[in-house]
C-alpha cells in the first residue's frame, strides 16, 4: 500500500495508509474472567497530534500536523464465572490534518469471547476476537488549501480479521503485585483486493 503526506499540485486524490490508534486494544490480555454478572464498563475519549511520520521502510517525515480524537466504548461481562464477553467500539473517530478538514465517524467493533481453562491457582484463558469492519474505510477529507485535493482518512481499516489469545496470569497473595502472560495470533482477510499477512504478538 502507498501512502502520500503531503498535498502536491498535481495531486488530485492522496491517500494516507496508517495504524489508527483507536483500534489499539485497550485492556490488558490476562488469565483471569469476570466472576457471573460482574461488570466492568468505560467510556473514555483520546486524543493525538504528530507531526512524524514512519514509512513502511522506516524512514522518519515531518507532515503538517495530524490530529485524532477518539470517543471510546469498552466493557466486560461475565456470562459464568468462566466466559466473559469483551467489547471495544470506538463510538466516534475524528481525523484530520491542518490543512484539511475534519472527518468523522464509526470505528470498528472488537467483540471478544474469552473462557477461562484454569481459574483458582493458574489462571489461563484462551479468548477470540473477532474485529468487525463497520467503520467507514473510505472517508475522504477535503483539503482547505487546494479544494480538488483529498486524502483519506479512514474511521475503519475495512478488514475482517481475527486474534485469538491463549494468556497466564499471577498475583502475589502478600503484597499489591501481579502480572500477565500472553501469546496471540491474529488471523488477517483482505481488504479492496490487498491481502495482509497474518500477525504474532
Amino acid at each position: 500500500m502507498k501512502s502520500l503526506l503531503l498535498f502536491t499540485p498535481k495531486l488530485k486524490a492522496v491517500s494516507l495508509g496508517f495504524m489508527c490508534l483507536f483500534s489499539l486494544d485497550i485492556a490488558a490480555q490476562s488469565g483471569w474472567t469476570k466472576e457471573k454478572t460482574e461488570g466492568f464498563y468505560q467510556l473514555s475519549f483520546q486524543s493525538m497530534k504528530s507531526k512524524d511520520y514512519f514509512s513502511l521502510d522506516g524512514a522518519q517525515l515531518e507532515t503538517n500536523q495530524f490530529s485524532q480524537q477518539s470517543l471510546v466504548f469498552y466493557g466486560e461481562y461475565g456470562v459464568t464465572d468462566k466466559f466473559t464477553i469483551m467489547a471495544n467500539w470506538p463510538l466516534q473517530t475524528w481525523n484530520g490534518f491542518e490543512t484539511t478538514e475534519t472527518v468523522s465517524g464509526l470505528g470498528d467493533l472488537r467483540l471478544e469471547f474469552k473462557h477461562a481453562l484454569l481459574k483458582q491457582y493458574f489462571p489461563l484463558s484462551i479468548s477470540v476476537a473477532p474485529e468487525l469492519p463497520i467503520g467507514n474505510a473510505n472517508h475522504f477529507a477535503q483539503s482547505k488549501v487546494n479544494n480538488f485535493e483529498q486524502i483519506n482518512l479512514p474511521s475503519g481499516d475495512g478488514e475482517f480479521n481475527v486474534w485469538t489469545t491463549l494468556a497466564s496470569s499471577f498475583a502475589l497473595p502478600t503484597i499489591p503485585l501481579y502480572g500477565n502472560i500472553f501469546t496471540s495470533y491474529n488471523f488477517r482477510t483482505q481488504y479492496d483486493g490487498v491481502s495482509f499477512s497474518d500477525q504474532f504478538a
